[in-house]
């Protein structure tokens, strides 16, 4: 490095041309910090564009009951017992939680109403439709119950279940996180 530099500033003297030499301090490489792994789930649910300003406190309670619950210490120990088997997939119980525990799932929340439909919810391109006709006189924690379940079928976490009812749905992931909400949304 020190010769470039004599060498270069041999040329200057001797150059015809008696400018000043500029050196130009190249910009260093930016090295991005490595990022923290995610501790805490998040989920973001927005209401849709259509929404009653009741549907938006709704979903503001929504999200906040999920992201308790599924950071909680309840949610933990449902997931993580003892001879958990989980039906349609092949993920164990602690990689399912694992890939729960560091979602980042957003989705709008949207609504219906369908009169000739057992459907109570369901997800299409981050949309979660709720029918209004299935859920009148639910709690906060039922609303948060269905969003975690639709938030399963969702990228990353891409778990399904049959659309027929079956024994041994319930042990489904999707299924599976309404009876972890049950015991675990306050």
């Amino acid at each position: 490095m020190n010769k470039v530099l004599i060498l270069i500033a041999v040329l200057a003297v001797s150059s015809c041309s008696h400018k000043p030499i500029k050196f130009e301090q190249k910009p260093s490489v930016v090295v991005e910090p490595v990022k923290e792994p995610i501790e805490n789930a998040k989920f973001k649910f927005l209401p849709s564009s259509l929404a009653t300003i009741d549907d938006a406190i709704t979903v503001t309670k929504i999200e906040e009951k999920v992201n308790e619950a599924v950071n909680g210490e309840c949610f933990k120990n449902e997931m993580l017992k003892p001879g958990l088997k989980l039906n349609e997939t092949k993920d164990s119980p602690q990689i399912v939680y694992s890939k729960i525990k560091s979602a980042q799932i957003e989705a709008v929340i949207s609504y219906y109403s369908q009169r000739f439909t057992s459907a109570v919810a369901y997800a299409e391109k981050g949309i979660f439709y709720f029918n209004r006709r299935m859920i009148g006189g639910w709690s906060i924690c039922d609303f948060a119950s269905t969003a975690l379940h639709e938030s399963t079928h969702l990228s990353p976490l891409n778990y399904s279940h049959a659309f027929k009812n079956y024994k041994g749905r319930e042990m489904t992931v999707p299924y599976y996180m309404n009876q972890i909400m049950e015991k675990c949304c306050k």
